[in-house]
């Protein structure tokens, strides 16, 4: 009979300590990764900002080309808008909210399925002294209380997609292929 006490005390401090230590664990999450390419930052801007170029090198159309991607308005537009549906990628989109040509990018990411999460995406295009351009992806959101937990993992997981999706970036701008 004391071994069950022991044993309930024991359960009941490990879960009193899992609800409580989200309190330590950060609120917010920022991934960003960074590559440079031996093109002109306006043609490397324009394989970003046209969603049609997106669909060839991001890593997520790579993880299940089967998925059904939709493309709205113009290409490389304010307002401009890439959704997907896919048993590996979820549902989604992620909608041009800001553009300056040649030099940065402003989305918003938005996750309905497996799970609802809204984040901030974005890019920078700069050129470099070699004459490359360097090429920053950033990727920043917020977390619930037990989602917290999950941003213990986020960067590697998150971060190795986003290295995929540069170096597919890169080879695509570098050999043309990129529209």
């Amino acid at each position: 009979m004391k071994i069950l006490k022991y044993l309930a005390y024991g359960l009941g401090a490990v879960l009193v300590i899992f609800c409580i230590a989200p309190v330590a664990l950060p609120n917010k999450y920022v991934v960003e990764r960074s590559i440079e390419i031996n093109k002109s930052a306006d043609s490397v801007y324009l394989a970003v900002a046209d969603f049609n170029s997106y669909l060839k090198w991001n890593p997520w159309t790579q993880m299940e080309p089967t998925a059904n991607n939709t493309i709205e308005g113009a290409p490389a537009t304010v307002g401009s808008k890439w959704s997907w549906e896919g048993k590996e990628v979820g549902k989604g989109g992620l909608t041009i909210l800001a553009l300056e040509p040649g030099k940065s990018i402003q989305s918003s990411l938005v996750f309905i399925e497996p799970m609802q999460s809204q984040a901030s995406d974005s890019w920078k295009f700069e050129a470099t002294p070699q004459g490359t351009t360097k090429v920053t992806w950033h990727n920043e959101g917020g977390f619930g209380y037990f989602d917290r937990y999950f941003g213990l993992m986020l960067d590697g997981m998150l971060g190795g997609q986003f290295e995929t999706g540069l170096k597919n970036l890169k080879s695509l701008c570098e050999t043309g292929k990129a529209y």
